[in-house]
């Protein structure tokens, strides 16, 4: 029987003001399924979209909005605790801003103090949706690389069909693929060093990995030749996350 890697795991999950923010119950939902114990911080802005009541009746933890929410000052550096004492931080959505305040340690919101106070070797993952014009938006691409370069995996956006209207990259990638992604990530994380057949040239940063099983979460797919290559660039660059988290065992 395949072992269930999530089984028993703590996952912190936070949720900021993207208008994604309303398939986060789903998140949790999987999560859970999946035997996690998931702890929920949203920013004020995420409340707009998706309610603490949810977030907490589907998680069976309270959530956590305030920084300084009485019912959250369970020791003296409370959210020292929490980061401590989980196996992986999942940020999805994230905003451009609150990739900003990550970027230059701005600890102004629950959900940036604990991300932050992480200890290296637990993983951090990010999953940034927004609008197109704001994905590709210079500021934003910086604080990309310096979340990047402090650790991070980067779960990056999908193209396709956004709020505003338009069609471009910046969309919430599908839950389960994110679910995927987490799952490698605590995979990978509790060994020593990867098992699979991984190579790279720092000449033309080309990635040959077949063995990944981010390779295959599209295999059964049935879809347009424009959204294949679309994922298969997606896998591409997560397959290079992983590959540089792995030089930082």
């Amino acid at each position: 029987m395949k072992k269930n890697i999530l089984e028993n795991k703590t996952i912190l999950l936070g949720v900021t003001g993207s208008i994604a923010a309303y398939k986060a119950p789903l998140l949790v939902r999987e999560l859970i399924k999946k035997g996690a114990k998931v702890h929920v911080l949203m920013t004020k802005s995420a409340t707009e979209f998706t309610t603490p009541l949810i977030m907490a009746n589907l998680s069976r933890n309270k959530v956590i909005v305030d920084m300084f929410d009485a019912e959250s000052q369970t020791s003296g550096a409370w959210h020292i605790e929490l980061a401590h004492n989980c196996d992986a931080m999942l940020i999805a959505p994230c905003t451009a801003t609150t990739l900003g305040k990550l970027a230059n340690s701005i600890c102004d919101t629950p959900l940036v103090s604990v991300a932050i106070a992480l200890p290296t070797e637990i993983p951090l993952l990010v999953s940034p949706a927004m609008d197109s014009t704001m994905w590709i938006h210079p500021a934003t691409q910086r604080s990309l690389e310096l979340v990047r370069q402090d650790g991070a995996l980067i779960i990056p956006p999908v193209e396709g069909d956004l709020s505003s209207g338009f069609v471009g990259p910046g969309r919430f990638p599908d839950i389960e693929d994110i679910v995927t992604v987490l799952e490698e990530t605590l995979k990978n994380s509790s060994e020593t060093r990867y098992e699979t057949n991984v190579t790279y040239s720092k000449n033309d940063n080309i990635i040959n990995n077949d063995d990944s099983p981010l390779n295959h979460i599209f295999d059964n797919a049935t879809e347009p030749i424009e959204e294949s290559i679309s994922k298969d660039k997606w896998n591409a660059e997560l397959d290079y996350e992983l590959l540089k988290k792995k030089s930082n065992l």
